[in-house]
C-alpha cells in the first residue's frame, strides 16, 4: 500500500491515490507532424480536445468517401447497362446484315 502523501493544500483524494492525473497540470509532447524538429509540449486537455477534433475530420471525410463510393458503384452499374444494352443491338445490327447477306446470295 502506498504511504500518505504529505503537502497539506492537496485534497485527500489526490494524497492517497497515485494513479490520477491532473488533466490540466500533465503536459505530454507532441509531434505536431509539420517536421522532424517540430514537438510541442501540450496539456492532456489539449491533446484530448485535439485529438477528438481529428476524429470528427476522420468521421466527415468518411462519410464523404462513402458517399462517393456509393455514386461511383451507382454510375458504373448504369455505365455496365448502357454497354449491355449497345452491345445487344450492335449484335441484331450484325444479325440482320448477316441474313440480308444470306438472302442476297441466294
Amino acid at each position: 500500500m502506498y504511504g500518505p502523501i504529505t503537502n497539506p493544500g492537496a485534497p485527500m483524494a489526490i494524497l492517497y491515490s497515485p494513479n490520477v492525473l491532473l488533466p490540466h497540470e500533465e503536459k505530454i509532447i507532441v509531434d505536431d507532424g509539420t517536421g522532424p524538429d517540430m514537438l510541442q509540449e501540450k496539456s492532456l486537455v489539449d491533446t484530448v480536445y485535439s485529438l477528438r477534433d481529428q476524429v470528427k475530420a476522420l468521421e466527415m471525410d468518411h462519410k464523404k468517401m462513402k458517399k462517393d463510393l456509393e455514386d461511383e458503384t451507382k454510375a458504373r452499374k448504369s455505365l455496365e447497362n448502357v454497354i449491355k444494352k449497345f452491345m445487344k443491338s450492335q449484335q441484331g445490327v450484325a444479325l440482320n446484315k448477316d441474313k440480308e447477306s444470306q438472302e442476297n446470295a441466294s
